[in-house]
């Protein structure tokens, strides 16, 4: 197959959903421009001067709007989710963050004086972000594996161009009030992009608010070298707010140490090398959760052992490098969460919504205690903590990775999925084959039923009696399936199906 092709074919999957991929890096790039702007003027000469970095206020008021904002959705998971596929909730998120840049802007006359309000509006715009995120997810679960690796890739290189190179590129030299205008008119994009995609996507919107699911069931336990009745969804959590936990460590060590122009240009080397890594591992192989955790293990732990070894380069020529690679990690951790909460919930049909949460609530919540912890040490310790630190996330990871998560709980999403017979497993991946074909060239639910027993060998006539309809009936829904899908016969028809597997 080309690359003109495989463009075109991936661009027509994804046709459906790209307003909301655009409305949620728009939402995205808002959020963190606008931390960044806040970092500039939230400092810490303003109050715990000998405590903390100057940038750590800025970076707190965030990080605590993210985890809320998780927290939030992991409660009222259901609502969110029902709320997807309708434009309120939606408009919330762009007032919400478009009111966040003008509480900032207008505190910035005087921060000394309006420190709370910089700060809470940091904490909103943080918040707002995740709810746009959330809501996106039902939508971005509709795209095939290969569509989703493609869509993430690109949403994070969109997302750190525009945050760390245009907005900052601004930051430097136009006036604030230029900057603060840039950042509500991305806000208001977003806006924007939703309400094209609530005017030409109704087919879309009936997927997702027509899709069956239900709540993810907490229930059962695992034994785990030793560890006896472990909760499933806790050895996620342990693995997911460790490496978190890390992550805000390798964030916190940094600040204050570098110019913006170096944190810039590492975010951005970050962003492409993890999108590259992203696609390089996983577009030769079928996305499940044993493949993920392969991934985890072969390039995120030692990725994420290097940063921190490289940590002390921070103080001297080489902190750009430490950063490059700490930003990499990072990155393509957040990358393979994005898409490991695709393919579990794909796979058990929950509420994408309350995986999603669970799993980046962890993530947030071990990043803002990493942060805080690091921060409070270094500042006390000065240097003579980060050979303590790299010995931490050495011993911690270790631990994690290769202990409390073996590829064996992988196969199950640590205890979540259910082991199927091999049987099972086909019926399976046949039925969400189907469904991804169905998606892609809109056949009707009858022809989806006749897709899948096409698929499984069925003759016109053994269709037409599971389905109790004519043979005629069969072999005009056979042709109306032919016509779409653009093949010929039934041997075409099957190597789709290969090429979707």
């Amino acid at each position: 197959m080309g690359v003109k092709q495989f463009a075109r074919e991936q661009w027509a999957g994804m046709a459906g959903v790209f307003p909301i991929l655009l409305a949620v890096t728009f939402f995205l790039s808002t959020s963190m421009g606008l931390h960044e702007l806040g970092s500039r003027f939230l400092g810490a000469e303003y109050f715990w001067k000998d405590i903390l970095s100057y940038r750590f206020p800025s970076c707190l008021a965030h990080s605590v709007g993210i985890t809320i904002g998780f927290a939030f959705c992991v409660a009222y998971n259901g609502p969110i989710r029902a709320g997807a596929s309708r434009p309120l909730p939606w408009i919330a998120v762009a007032v919400a963050e478009a009111i966040s840049v003008a509480g900032v802007y207008a505190s910035l006359a005087n921060p000394l004086d309006y420190v709370a309000l910089l700060a809470a509006a940091q904490v909103l715009c943080g918040f707002a972000a995740v709810l746009g995120l959330m809501l996106a997810a039902p939508f971005v679960c509709l795209l095939d594996h290969r569509q989703i690796l493609i869509a993430t890739g690109l949403a994070y290189i969109a997302t750190n161009f525009i945050v760390w190179g245009v907005l900052s590129f601004l930051e430097a030299v136009a006036p604030l009030r230029l900057v603060a205008l840039a950042c509500i008119a991305l806000a208001l994009a977003g806006g924007a992009a939703v309400f094209a995609f609530f005017r030409s996507s109704p087919v879309v919107q009936g997927e997702v608010r027509g899709a069956t699911f239900h709540a993810l069931s907490l229930d059962g336990s695992l034994t785990v070298r030793g560890l006896k009745r472990v909760h499933p969804v806790a050895l996620i959590w342990i693995v997911v707010a460790s490496y978190g936990f890390v992550f805000g460590i390798l964030h916190a060590i940094p600040l204050g140490l570098t110019t913006y122009e170096a944190r810039n240009a590492a975010k951005i080397v970050g962003a492409l090398l993890a999108a590259a890594l992203l696609y390089a591992s996983f577009a030769q192989a079928k996305i499940d959760t044993t493949v993920i955790w392969n991934r985890t293990y072969r390039f995120v732990f030692p990725l994420t052992v290097l940063a921190a070894l490289l940590l002390p380069f921070t103080q001297g020529g080489g902190f750009f490098l430490a950063l490059v690679c700490s930003e990499w990690a990072g990155f393509y951790f957040d990358m393979v969460l994005f898409i490991a909460c695709c393919v579990i919930g794909k796979a058990l049909r929950v509420n994408t919504v309350q995986f999603f949460a669970h799993v980046f609530f962890a993530r947030s919540l071990g990043y803002l205690i990493g942060d805080i912890s690091s921060v409070i040490a270094y500042s006390v310790m000065l240097m003579k903590v980060v050979n303590v630190i790299e010995v931490i996330v050495f011993v911690l990871l270790t631990i994690v990775t290769f202990n409390f998560n073996a590829e064996k709980y992988a196969k199950t999403a640590w205890g979540i999925l259910p082991k199927e017979e091999p049987q099972g497993h086909f019926n399976r991946e046949l039925l969400e084959r189907c469904r991804v074909i169905a998606a892609q060239y809109r056949l009707t639910g009858r022809e989806q039923d006749v897709l899948l027993l096409l698929a499984k060998g069925k003759r016109p006539k053994e269709i037409g009696k599971e389905l109790v309809v004519s043979i005629a009936t069969v072999r005009t829904h056979i042709q109306g399936i032919y016509n779409k899908l653009d093949v010929h016969s039934h041997d075409a028809l099957m190597k789709l199906f290969e090429q979707v597997g």
